[in-house]
């Protein structure tokens, strides 16, 4: 094999540089292929849902395949539950008001009428 295709660039150069941080893989590989190929690539590369053309190679080489799971239903029921834990707290909060209310109408209420109720009795 040969050494430049296959050895590490060199630290600090542009190649190893991204976004003003350094690659954490550092070793290049060239693959040799039709333009064609290059387009079937690019194909499965959007029906997996992957952009990156070395991320996408990677998986392959090291994978065998790439395992595309579709979590938009699963997204959708996580946003339900999300709305009805929402509900459920409002509801709760409501329903406390309300028993506050009622304690108050059937406790306090009564004590603050007994003394117009008692100066009824004793006029």
């Amino acid at each position: 094999m040969n050494d430049k295709k296959w050895g590490p660039c060199v630290p600090n150069s542009p190649s190893t540089m991204v976004a003003g941080k350094k690659r954490i893989r550092n070793t290049l590989l060239h693959v040799w292929r039709f333009p064609d190929e290059r387009a079937k690539i690019q194909e499965r590369m959007v029906d997996v849902g992957i952009r990156n053309l070395s991320v996408y190679v990677r998986k392959m080489a090291l994978n065998g395949y790439v395992l595309h799971v579709d979590l938009a239903p699963i997204k959708d029921i996580v946003s339900l539950q999300k709305d009805y834990a929402d509900l459920w707290r409002q509801l709760s909060e409501l329903l406390e008001r309300l028993l506050s209310r009622i304690r108050y109408n059937r406790l306090v209420r009564p004590l603050e009428m007994a003394p117009k109720r008692l100066s009824c009795i004793f006029r």
